[in-house]
């Protein structure tokens, strides 16, 4: 047995041949340049020729310690004794030949290109089938049985071409390359090969596998499946290959098989669908009285224990009058029962989680709360007085703030900086004359009158949460003396709000102008967004004798730090705003909510700032009854809204796309006047009275637990009602 050594490796793989091949191996090595003269002129001689000694040397000298050139040099002799001169075999016949490099390949060339286009495409099916795939090594010749080629049509003609050619070898049973090296040398050839390597792999894996599957005669176990049988297929779609016989029934069988098993699966999973189905209609004709049953146990269950729920509601303001602890506990285990948004409402509102402030201040909307709530200012007759919160029955510092000798007209407006620091007083002495007097409130004791403002109708002012700024509105004149108020005319766009230094109280000109006058407007927490209300202005010219007189002109929203540099106002339209509504900025200037009133009706809607100043809508939320005085809290978490004459509805905004209802709070039972969120996660409502809530449900439950080291009048510890369970079992 004869095996390259380049496959000797492989063979070592074989337990049979590795046994054969370790039997005294005869290793046959490259010839000498002896043997080789003597290949080269021995055979000539036999037959009565001659090769010339210039021919036998450079023979010997190209194919010396050379590999794999004897096929090459065998082939290049024969070209060359094909263009002898009489006898003699010369270096011009070998140099006409194409010598050792190109005498195969000029001579496979030759013959191909004398094909017809029809016999040259069969003639690289021939040579393609002829070849083996090298793994690791070089590609070689692959002897052929003739079944394999026999679905060829003009086969016949084209080995016959080849064989005279002597680049094929042909017997009855096989066809075989003649010249290994034909493979290698021939570029036409190594092209094909090169083309699409794997197509040809999967092409001879197919071969091999139908040529095992013949051999057990056909056994359907030995077909394609899975993945080998999608890659077979999706290279059949792709290049339509020319498949012999024994290939094609192979590959239909291995398709047919798989449709069948297909089918036979999908029939199997409709009866098990069918099977199911009918379990189903028996499992649930069977359960279904059992589960109405259940149902209905649970509605009525649900029924009485919301009933339940509703009686204890309904006992806590009444306990609250003669046990205010028991009420607490009413409350929280009203809240355990059935958490929702007004049994939480009623927890916060409990009285170990509030703080009553009580003052005499009674003019509607003329009062106004500091950011931590420990400083509340309202109108008292000709006066306002700022004081420091204290229990109901308490006392503490106050300042009293009277009206300047040079102001007529009653307080209409009162506003404190957010540090409590100064205060703004607005005095309406007509339609068309107001008095802004700003205030040092710093020392309760010795209150000091810093300025004063004069200005037009209809003004709104606001403090920047620093204090620094002042924002004050003016309508109707285009020149005021703000120390003296004189006008100089006055006209429907003549609009103004003013934005004035209050850390320099003599200065004659403010920070800025803003070609706008409205009645209310807000600062956000970090001073870097103003929003203002819309301000009513003249219908325009032209318009329908139907239509309204007074518009409202849009809502909008200021960068304040570009107001401040002296560059061009570019505010934002905040669309969809009517006068009556309401707006409030997030304290990072980002979130905007406007409270919109149509009647006794209303909704808030939801706006978000994108960084690069673009206002977009994000959704409306249904309130129960028309909103009012809508404002964050601190960390922006929630927002607070008054709705109807003694309710504060929180909710949850963290993600504004889904808004949730967290609290429904009692307010001022004569409504709140004014609604403000302190710097220590609470919420305070102002009418006179002032009610401060904090907003954590679990401190205040802690704290309605939490035994009293004194027990109030009325106070006996237990829990007053016997439908639901203690919320406080350890006896808080």
């Amino acid at each position: 047995m004869g095996v390259r050594a380049d496959f000797f490796g492989h063979c070592l793989q074989y337990p049979q041949l590795r046994q054969v091949l370790g039997e005294g191996p005869v290793l046959v090595g490259a010839m000498t340049s002896d043997e080789l003269r003597l290949a080269i002129t021995k055979p000539a001689i036999d037959l009565g020729y001659t090769v010339e000694t210039a021919l036998v040397t450079r023979l010997v000298a190209e194919v010396t310690n050379q590999p794999g050139v004897l096929p090459l040099m065998s082939h290049a002799l024969l070209e060359t004794w094909r263009r002898r001169q009489g006898i003699t075999l010369t270096a011009a016949g070998y140099d006409a030949a194409g010598g050792i490099s190109h005498a195969l390949s000029r001579t496979a060339e030759s013959v191909y290109s004398g094909l017809t286009e029809a016999q040259q495409a069969v003639a690289r099916q021939v040579f393609l089938r002829l070849t083996a795939l090298g793994d690791g090594t070089e590609d070689t010749r692959r002897r052929v049985d003739r079944t394999e080629l026999e679905h060829v049509e003009g086969l016949d003609e084209v080995l016959d071409a080849l064989v005279a050619a002597r680049l094929i070898t042909v017997d009855r049973d096989s066809v075989d390359i003649a010249h290994e090296a034909l493979i290698s040398h021939w570029p036409r050839l190594r092209e094909w090969l090169t083309e699409d390597r794997d197509s040809l792999r999967v092409h001879r894996q197919l071969t091999e596998a139908a040529e095992i599957w013949d051999g057990l005669t056909r056994d359907d176990g030995a077909l394609y499946r899975g993945a080998r049988l999608q890659l077979a297929r999706d290279w059949v779609r792709s290049c339509t290959p020319s498949l012999s016989h024994r290939e094609q029934a192979f590959y239909d069988r291995s398709v047919s098989v798989r449709e069948q098993e297909l089918l036979s699966a999908q029939r199997q999973t409709r009866r098990q669908r069918r099977f199911i189905a009918l379990l189903v209609v028996l499992l649930v004709a069977l359960s279904g009285t059992t589960a109405y049953s259940l149902i209905s146990q649970q509605t009525v269950a649900r029924q009485r224990d919301e009933a339940v729920v509703r009686n204890v509601i309904d006992q806590i303001s009444t306990t609250a009058l003669s046990d205010p602890r028991g009420a607490a506990k009413l409350a929280l285990a009203a809240y355990r029962s059935e958490p929702s948004p007004r049994t939480r409402g009623l927890v916060l509102s409990s009285f170990t989680n509030s703080l009553q402030y009580a003052s005499a201040g009674q003019s509607d909307f003329a009062e106004s709360l500091d950011v931590a709530l420990k400083r509340h200012a309202y109108a008292q007759g000709d006066a306002v007085e700022v004081e420091e919160l204290r229990p109901v029955g308490g006392s503490s510092e106050w300042a009293k703030l009277p009206r300047p000798p040079e102001v007529t007209g009653k307080i209409t407006f009162c506003v404190l900086s957010p540090d409590g620091r100064r205060v703004a007083v607005v005095y309406a002495a007509s339609e068309s004359a107001n008095t802004v007097s700003l205030w040092d409130v710093a020392s309760m004791a010795h209150p000091q009158m810093l300025r004063i403002y004069r200005t037009d109708a209809a003004v709104g002012v606001a403090f920047s949460p620093d204090g620094r700024l002042l924002a004050i509105g003016s309508l109707g004149a285009t020149e005021i003396d703000h120390q003296t108020g004189g006008k100089t005319g006055h006209g429907p766009d003549d609009q103004r709000t003013f934005l004035w230094d209050t850390t320099n109280a003599a200065a004659a000109e403010p920070l800025a102008v803003l070609p706008i006058s409205p009645s209310a407007m807000q600062f956000s927490a970090d001073g870097r967004t103003l929003v203002t209300a819309p301000v009513a202005v003249p219908a325009p010219a032209g318009h329908k004798s139907w239509e309204p007189d007074i518009i409202a002109a849009p809502a909008k929203v200021w960068d304040v730090p570009q107001i401040l540099s002296g560059k061009p106002a570019k505010p934002i339209d905040l669309d969809g705003v009517d006068l009556h509504d309401a707006a409030a900025v997030s304290p990072d200037g980002r979130l905007i909510a406007v409270a919109h009133r149509e009647g006794q009706d209303g909704y808030v809607t939801l706006w978000r700032r994108t960084p690069e100043g673009a206002i977009t809508k994000i959704r409306d939320v249904a309130t129960a009854i028309a909103p009012a005085l809508p404002v964050f809290s601190a960390d922006g978490r929630y927002l607070a809204t008054a709705e109807g004459d003694n309710t504060v509805v929180l909710r949850d905004v963290s993600d504004p796309t889904r808004p949730v209802d967290y609290a429904v709070l009692p307010g001022p039972e004569t409504g709140a006047h004014v609604l403000a969120f302190g710097t220590e996660n609470r919420i305070a409502a102002a009418a006179g009275t002032v009610l401060i809530r904090g907003l954590d449900v679990d401190l205040a439950a802690k704290e309605i637990c939490t035994p009293p080291r004194v027990m109030g009048p009325g106070e006996h510890g237990g829990f007053p009602s016997p439908d639901l369970p203690d919320p406080c079992p350890s006896g808080g």
